[in-house]
């Protein structure tokens, strides 16, 4: 083997396994600023604390679906206040931690969904006590004033079962965003993806 074959032979060790990574591909990178497009799929409640979205169209790079659309995004409310300074709903803000693709695979990220909607207050409406109280006060009254038992017993029955109606009606709170409302979640750092993984 001759001098020539010997330096072919030791860059090809040297060198092939970075030639074999880039004929598989470098990783693609989406740039900290990008905005995507995300879209709530189910309603969020006032008192939501965790929030799913999802990706409604694919998002394309160099020629490539690089996040198909379903991806589904996952965050966290930051803004928890229920009402600004002069009374307004306070505007909410969603911190993205992950990605879920359609494979199940997920992908952390760093993103900021802001062009939401004031978040709406959680006591716009009656409160079970509000219904049970006066309910329960007013057949102790009675009783006290009729020297019968039977008003107090009637108003605890009343004021618990209205108690519980109005819980009930009000479990959820309060609709933040509506099911098929479209919003745009900026990437605050560079989201690398591997293509060996992108269909």
């Amino acid at each position: 083997m001759n001098s020539l074959s010997i330096v072919a032979l030791r860059l090809f060790l040297i060198l092939g396994p970075f030639l074999a990574q880039a004929a598989a591909g470098a990783p693609i990178t989406l740039p900290a600023g990008l905005p995507l497009e995300v879209a709530a799929v189910h309603p969020v409640y006032a008192d939501a604390t965790h929030v799913s979205l999802q990706i409604p169209v694919p998002v394309l790079r160099e020629g490539r679906v690089v996040i198909p659309a379903g991806t589904e995004v996952l965050g966290q409310v930051e803004v928890t206040r229920w009402r600004g300074r002069n009374g307004e709903p306070e505007r909410g803000r969603l911190r993205v931690d992950h990605m879920i693709f359609p494979d199940h695979r997920m992908v952390a990220i760093s993103g900021v969904v802001e062009d939401l909607p004031g978040i709406p207050s959680l006591h716009g409406g009656l409160a079970p006590h509000d219904v049970a109280l006066p309910i329960i006060v007013g057949g102790l009254i009675l009783s006290a004033l009729t020297n019968n038992f039977a008003p107090f017993a009637v108003g605890v029955a009343g004021g618990t079962a209205g108690g519980i109606a109005v819980a009930r009606t009000n479990r959820d709170g309060p609709v933040w965003l509506r099911t098929g409302s479209h919003f745009l979640m900026v990437l605050e750092r560079p989201l690398a993806l591997d293509p060996k993984l992108i269909e």
